[in-house]
Parts: structure tokens; sequence; C-alpha cells
């Protein structure tokens, strides 16, 4: 089974699996035809993390294929700049694009197919074209303001008179497709070290970043042992620091404390009960989570169930906490999916340019767009996520798996950047705790909290429970701008096999018959 966020990408992936192809093989396929056809969230540019579980290994294994900031990026740098923040867009927020090092990393442990074969769908798609859906056409005009401000990027995206183009219109992509196709035959090599990164990197440098070629040629992506916690009967497993996958964690273990039986029956309370865990697990993420080449995150004390204990005696039933101080809520833009073979080897995977259209730069003539991730640091020399030269920001990707007696049960994740663990623990209660489905679960309205306290609530949500939060002290708004979108696969008790595709999003999953 293939659950993807885009039509055409589900099918490439399937696509693989009837050739033969194992679950990584697809994985690859797909993140390639992705990186065309959901080009606003992910691609060649961005960042990618992974959890892989194969049975002749009998364990799940982590890839993180997160970039560093430049050897040139200091604080003191972007001072000289007149910054006082890491910038949203633009040459300075860029940092070394690690997504390209992951694909060739997985496939080099677990791929059968050959490389090279695995990317001729995307440089078909990218070449020849392909009708754009109503979401891709939405991303594109959200992001019109910010392509409109590059000129090769909004010679690819936007129309002669720089409006969006309406679903249905044809998008090629050929000089993209080129680049894929050097990678196709050269592999990561091409641009690491190899053309493509010179080129990237003299764009950058000409456009006044600080992206050099030996920021390629020195990346290198981490095989890490993934973080993981009991839930109920469960094992859930993400990816540890510099990923943000410990708050989702914490909050499964405050949750754990709770009957999530007698709070269903008051579905406020719930609701409550969940946002005070966000709330506290975010305070630890915001203080914690950074690169531990740099600085050791707490990982161990901060899930151990102790500490869930002591945070669980901080959320009072009937009144909210004040939020901590606020800092920049991460949106994000992302891709998901997930991937399940038919020898029950699967793939937890996430790839993203951070926000729509990352940077907003397209490098020159490579078709590529590189990130934004850069602004996820902090100019603050006394933090743990502080920039420094050749490091990795907090980063929002979280792919999850869980196992239950050494075997998984699912495999799953969410996009949206800060409400990546929000949406998931939801997610996962709905599953776990109430028995949906998966995507019975993926369509349960949902609520964001966001780190100045204020929490939005989907409209499917009941006038009462509205009311209730109110009461309690939540400070509602209606200014939402995204719930997340979701992508699971669930192992059934009898051998088959479940998916899930956020209807929020336009992608779907099929199963390999």
């Amino acid at each position: 089974m293939v659950s993807t966020a885009h039509p055409l990408a589900t099918e490439v992936g399937i696509s693989i699996l009837r050739k033969g192809g194992n679950c990584i093989d697809a994985a690859v396929a797909v993140a390639a035809a992705l990186n065309v056809v959901d080009m606003a969230n992910t691609g060649v540019g961005g960042d990618a993390f992974a959890l892989v579980y194969f049975k002749k290994e009998g364990q799940v294994v982590s890839l993180n294929a997160s970039g560093r900031s430049p050897f040139a990026a200091t604080i003191e740098t972007y001072r000289k700049h007149g910054l006082s923040a890491m910038p949203e867009r633009g040459p300075l927020s860029i940092t070394t694009p690690g997504a390209l090092s992951g694909w060739v990393a997985l496939h080099k442990r677990y791929g059968t197919m050959p490389f090279h074969d695995l990317l001729q769908p995307a440089i078909a798609l990218a070449t020849d074209g392909f009708a754009i859906n109503p979401a891709i056409a939405i991303f594109i005009g959200l992001s019109a303001e910010v392509i409109k401000q590059y000129p090769e990027t909004a010679r690819i995206y936007l129309d002669p008179d720089a409006n969006a183009p309406d679903p249905g219109h044809v998008l090629k992509q050929e000089t993209l497709g080129q680049s894929l196709a050097l990678i196709a035959e050269s592999g990561a090599g091409a641009l690491y070290g190899g053309p493509l990164g010179r080129k990237v990197a003299e764009f950058v440098a000409d456009s006044g970043g600080l992206l050099s070629e030996r920021d390629f040629s020195e990346h290198r992506p981490n095989w890490v042992e993934p973080i993981r916690l009991t839930y109920r009967d469960c094992e859930v497993l993400t990816i540890p620091p510099n990923s943000q996958g410990i708050a989702l964690l914490e909050m499964l273990n405050i949750m754990e404390g709770y009957d999530a039986q007698s709070l269903a029956r008051n579905p406020a309370d719930l609701l409550h009960v969940q946002v005070e865990a966000k709330k506290l697990a975010f305070n630890d993420r915001n203080r914690f989570v950074c690169d531990p080449d740099f600085h050791a995150s707490p990982v161990d004390d901060l899930l151990s169930k102790k500490y869930a204990a002591m945070q669980r005696a901080h959320i009072n039933l009937d009144r909210t906490s004040v939020a901590p101080p606020a800092r920049n809520d991460h949106s994000g833009d992302t891709t998901y999916f997930c991937i399940v073979d038919p020898e029950g080897n699967c793939v937890s995977f996430i790839n993203s340019l951070f926000d729509l259209f990352g940077s907003g730069m397209v490098a020159s003539d490579t078709g590529i767009i590189l990130q934004n991730r850069g602004k996820g640091f902090l100019l603050d020399s006394h933090h743990p996520n502080s920039l420094q030269p050749h490091k990795r920001p907090l980063h929002t990707l979280v792919p999850c798996m869980v196992m239950r007696g050494g075997n998984p049960v699912l495999v799953i994740g969410c996009i949206g950047g800060d409400q990546q663990p929000q949406g998931l623990l939801q997610i996962l209660m709905n599953i776990i705790d109430y028995g949906m489905s998966p995507q019975d679960a993926i369509d349960a309205p949902r609520w964001r909290s966001y780190d100045d306290g204020k929490l939005a609530l989907e409209t499917a949500i009941e006038a009462n429970v509205v009311h209730s939060l109110s009461a309690r002290g939540h400070l509602l708004t209606d200014s939402a701008d995204f719930f997340g979108g979701s992508q699971c696969i669930m192992f059934e008790h009898d051998g088959c096999l479940a998916g899930g595709s956020d209807r929020r999003l336009a992608g779907c999953w099929r199963g390999l018959s």
C-alpha cells in the first residue's frame, strides 16, 4: 500500500511495487515524483527524515537527512545585515539541502532496483508536464507574492502576467527534469561536490547568501537511533532531536496518565487536557531541541514516566494555563508519505522545503527550489538552538511509526510545521484509544494551539465544546492557517492493510492487488 499527498505520486509508488521493488525503491520514486507534482512543499532543495522497518533486521531504524547552516553563517554576520531575527525568505534563509542525500542513503542500504530507474517517472512528469490539481493551484496562488520577487521562480510557476495558473493547467518544469536526469546518472555526487552543487552555491552567493561548495561537499546524512516510549500497549517511535518529535512523545506520555474513556465522555475535557499537554511539551521543545552535535537535549529525562507525572500535575481540568513566552510559530508546508511492501517492510517518510516554495528561490537554471529551513534558528547566542556554522536547526519534521509486540501497527505522519506533533497526538489517540479506522481518525475535527496561547478549532467541533473551552480561559481564534494533513497505513489483525489520506489535502492511498 502507498499513501501520499498526490494521486500521481501514489501511482508512481504502486508502479514500482508492481515491478518487484520494495518499500524503499518505491519511496525514492515517490519522493522524486512529489518533487515535481507537489513542488511547493518538497524537493531536492529541501530536507528529509525517515523511519524504516525491514523484517530481516527486525528493528526500526531512522535517517536524519536534514541540512546544516552554511559554514559562513554566524550571528554576527546576520547582525551586520541589520537582522534581529532569522529572515523568513530569501538567500539568507537557505541551509544546505539534505533531501537527496537521504534518498541515496536509503537506496544504498535497502534498495533493490537501479537508482537511475527510480527517477524516470519524476523526470517524465517534469519534462512532459502534468495537469495541476486544485490544491497545487491554491499553493501557487498563496505564494504568488513571494514567487514574484524571484524571476526564475516566477518564470516557471506564474503566467506572463504574473498570475497563478488555474487547475488543469499543464505545468512543465524542464530545467528540474534536466537536474533529475543528472541525479539519476550521477547519484548524490551530482549535488554534493558535483555540478549541481556548484551551480546552486554560485547562485546563492550571487544573490547575497552564504551557501558555498564546501557546504555541499561536506554534507552527510546520519543514521540515528529512534526515540521511543510506550503508550498503552504500543511503542511509539520517531526521530530524535534536532526533530521536534520529542514533543509528540512527551504529550503522549502526559496523556497516558488519564483515563481516555472518561475524557471522551466530555469532549471538552479531552481537548482541554490535550491542549494543556501540548503547551507543556512545546515549552520543553522550545527550550531544549537543537542539533545534538552542539548541545545535548535531555531526552531520557523528558521522556521518563516520572517527568510525565510531574507535568500532568500542572494541568488544571477547569482552567487553562498561561502560555509560555511566545516564539515564532512554524506554519510549515511539507509532504509526508508512507509505504508498505508485499513483504511487510515499511517506511515513514517526510520531505520538506519548510514554507510554501521555501526560500522562494529557484537556483539559476537547475529548477531546484531552495528551502528556508534557516529560519528555524535563533539569533540568541545563549540558546541551544542559536545559529552557528555548519549546524542543524530545530526541525519540525516528525515521521512516526507505532509497534506492538515488535511488529509494526501504524506508519503515520502529519504535515503542518508546529501542527505536526499536535495533529499526530489527536490522530494516534483516535486510533489507539478510541478504535477509529485510519481514515476516520484523520477526518475527525482537529484543534491547533499556537505558542502565543491562541487556540484554533475546526468548525466541525460542536458549539458546546467551544463554549466550554472558552469558559476555561482558552483564547479562541478563527484565523488558523492550516490544521495539518496526514497519511497513514495500519496493519490489521488479519494481515490486511487499511489506509488513510487526509481530505484536507488532495492525496490518496492505494493498495497493491
